[in-house]
């Protein structure tokens, strides 16, 4: 533990204690001063400061105000590679709000993360007045928006620009790991959720499946279930400018951080918004960001034969997408029963899934309308193998 004493601008004392996960008697501390969150993030609380996520770092924040607990942050960061942190459960006993004191804890945890290595703090939330005050603060928005019903994902970068050379040096490293999803990667999923999310690809879909020489047919498999690759998987089309411009929402209005966070849920247990068990989520390392992500999950229970498919992908990284679904497709093949779905909206997703394997079924085809547009909504599956 790490103690820090600090004043408010109003001359408030305080007596700020910094925690690392594994907790010791501190934990029951943590887990009563946020005691009001509901039984998912207790959970998920609770496993974060028992010390079971080893991948992951997790720093809790408590400032103490005359000995009594006040204010708390949290953020986490991969132990392997520190570049990006997740801040979240900043919270404030009502008594104490409006003194300034969370804003001396953010002050403190984003000393302590830019400091050891960090680049990009993320955050996601729905509540427009949080919204406001983390913009005070520095954060900027990334994805989303504040309307009901929406969230907004929001970073802080250590200098301007750095998320602009993070994606400069993914688009240039030789660097490619395939690997399971591990409990390190939640910032990462966060972000490669909200970008792609985002970015629209500089070039048309049709024109990038004929580069990459991808037809109307999966190609053959070769993949071997190691995890580790050294050579370059693609050639990136993204436009670094296009972050500094407005950006646009896509269609669907996704929660970015909460469909995020419920793919991470379900690789521990089932998850209790979604109901699906866990079965496999692979991604596509490189320098420093996860650039693709290819999900296969359970429904409900009782299992089914039919699993749910997704992907998302940073645009430019398409090819290692297409190799990535192509060793999830081999993982797979051992049950010949089973049949993958994706269930969403027709666009630029629907031709890379055509490009995959995926047909349409046939089914009853509704339509969204939103903004006075419609939208199209379809079912496609593939066998396997």
């Amino acid at each position: 533990m790490e103690e820090f004493f600090l004043k408010t601008e109003d001359g408030l004392e305080l007596r700020v204690a910094l925690f690392q996960a594994p907790l010791g008697k501190e934990r029951e501390s943590i887990l009563s001063f946020l005691s009001h969150k509901n039984e998912g993030w207790l959970y998920d609380i609770a496993r974060r400061t028992r010390g079971d996520f080893v991948e992951s770092i997790n720093y809790y924040f408590l400032a103490h105000v005359e000995g009594e607990p006040a204010s708390h942050l949290w953020f986490t960061t991969s132990a392997e590679n520190p570049s990006l942190g997740l801040l979240g459960h900043v919270y404030t006993k009502p008594r104490f709000r409006k003194k300034g004191i969370s804003s001396k804890l953010l002050e403190v945890a984003h000393r302590h993360f830019f400091e050891n290595g960090g680049r990009l703090m993320l955050l996601h939330t729905e509540n427009p007045v949080a919204y406001g005050y983390y913009r005070r603060h520095g954060y900027r928005r990334l994805s989303g928006d504040i309307s009901p019903g929406q969230a907004v994902v929001m970073c802080m970068e250590r200098e301007e620009g750095e998320l602009t050379r993070l994606l400069d040096e993914e688009r240039d490293s030789y660097w490619i790991e395939r690997r399971h999803l591990n409990t390190g990667d939640l910032p990462y999923l966060i972000l490669l959720y909200s970008i792609s999310h985002e970015l629209p690809p500089e070039k048309p879909v049709s024109e990038q499946l004929k580069e990459m020489g991808a037809g109307d047919e999966p190609a053959a498999s070769n993949s071997k279930k190691n995890s580790t690759n050294s050579t370059n998987s693609t050639n990136s089309t993204i436009s670094m400018n296009s972050l500094k411009n407005s950006i646009k929402n896509r269609p669907q209005g996704v929660l970015y951080g909460f469909e995020a966070e419920a793919v991470f849920a379900d690789l521990f247990r089932v998850n209790p918004i979604t109901g699906r068990l866990p079965f496999l989520n692979k991604v596509e390392f490189g320098a420093n960001l996860i650039r693709s992500i290819v999900t296969v999950r359970n429904r409900y229970l009782p299992i089914e034969s039919v699993l749910d498919f997704d992907f998302y992908f940073i645009p430019g990284f398409e090819k290692g997408l297409f190799q990535l679904a192509e060793e999830v497709f081999a993982e797979l093949s051992d049950n010949p029963f089973l049949k993958l779905e994706f269930k969403g909206f027709e666009g630029e997703k629907t031709k890379l899934l055509e490009a995959l394997g995926f047909k349409r079924t046939g089914e009853e085809e509704d339509y969204l309308l939103i903004s006075g547009e419609r939208h199209r909504l379809v079912t496609m599956r593939r066998s396997l193998p």
